[in-house]
């Protein structure tokens, strides 16, 4: 109940700067309701932002956020962005998105459709984030999931990555997957926090031999959350 008087308190009075910003008040308020288990526990909703954020297909149309979205990880790994950081020309990578959106065999690579996660006031990308069609190889049973994603470093702590996972899973089951796999490196916290937050079921952990990072494997039943 003391964060509960704290949010109060701040909405009444406006005091303490750090939430002021509305966007961050309703961060406030979905990690209040998440530790008091007040949303569906199958499948919690990160609601009260969704209309603020939406996910697009790539296009030329964004191709300045894109490239101000990848230089903004110029010194840290872009987790979610099906490739980006290896492109110099945004066009390039459109091209190879079409390829990589084709089922194919499973020899023959993995099948994913990506998103870019919009903020619709300022229409500025502050995430990105894929879907993988298939968990057809042992890397993306065991390590990566059905869904990779990142939130832009400058928009962090502001519950996006909530909103966008929660999005994604939506994606997830317009393509017909029912049960979603979504890992996280044991020591992300934030991350495993955004899974949690979405009705995230642990079931193992499992070594990443490319990183040696132990991955905690969660599944979400995005039908019984629908």
């Amino acid at each position: 109940m003391e964060r509960l008087t704290m949010i109060i308190l701040l909405v009444v009075n406006n005091g303490g700067r750090r939430y002021y910003n509305l966007e961050n008040l309703a961060t406030m308020i979905i990690d209040f309701t998440d530790e008091l288990n007040l949303l569906p526990p199958k499948r919690k909703r990160a609601n009260l932002m969704v209309e603020n954020l939406i996910l697009v297909r790539p296009s030329l149309d964004w191709e300045e956020e894109l490239l101000a979205y990848k230089d903004a990880f110029k010194d840290e790994h872009m987790h979610g962005g099906a490739g980006l950081y290896q492109f110099d020309k945004v066009s390039d990578w459109l091209a190879y998105l079409e390829k990589l959106e084709m089922d194919k065999p499973a020899e023959e690579g993995w099948t994913a459709t990506a998103f870019l996660c919009i903020r619709q006031s300022d229409k500025r990308m502050v995430g990105i984030c894929n879907v993988r069609h298939h968990l057809n190889s042992l890397e993306l049973f065991n390590v990566s999931g059905h869904i990779g994603y990142s939130i832009r470093p400058d928009e962090r702590q502001k519950g996006y990555a909530k909103v966008q996972l929660h999005l994604a899973l939506s994606e997830a089951q317009k393509l017909g997957i029912d049960k979603v796999l979504v890992t996280c490196a044991d020591w992300n916290i934030g991350s495993e926090r955004t899974i949690l937050a979405n009705g995230g079921v642990y079931e193992d952990s499992r070594l990443d031999e490319s990183t040696g990072d132990l991955m905690k494997r969660y599944w979400i039943d995005v039908a019984e959350g629908a």
